[in-house]
């Protein structure tokens, strides 16, 4: 009789850590599974006028996702450089008078 509860106690045992095993997967966020977005926010910076050569690698200025050179816009008077990542490419948002990095 043992024997059977010895048994019993294994099956629910491992029907609880199953099932505990299941609801953690399930709460995760998986990420990497999902597309990226199809609008990205570029990474924006004003011009070394001390240093030109700076501004023209996006890597150096923002970062890894950001390859290639900057797109140039004027807003509000102002002239800023902005890098998108790479399989981006920049595009003039008329409607907030701003850059958007657009999927390629």
């Amino acid at each position: 009789m043992s024997r059977y509860k010895v048994a019993l106690f294994a099956v629910i045992s491992l029907a609880v850590f199953g099932l505990a095993v299941l609801l953690y997967w399930w709460s995760r966020p998986h990420v990497g599974l999902e597309n990226p977005p199809l609008v990205e926010k570029p990474c924006k910076f004003l011009p070394n006028t001390a240093n030109p050569e700076d501004d023209r690698d996006c890597y150096k200025r923002c970062g890894s996702p950001h390859e290639g050179g900057p797109v140039q816009a004027t807003i509000n008077g102002t002239t800023w450089l902005f890098c998108c990542p790479k399989g981006y490419s920049a595009g003039f948002d008329h409607e907030i008078n701003d850059v958007k990095c657009y999927k390629n």
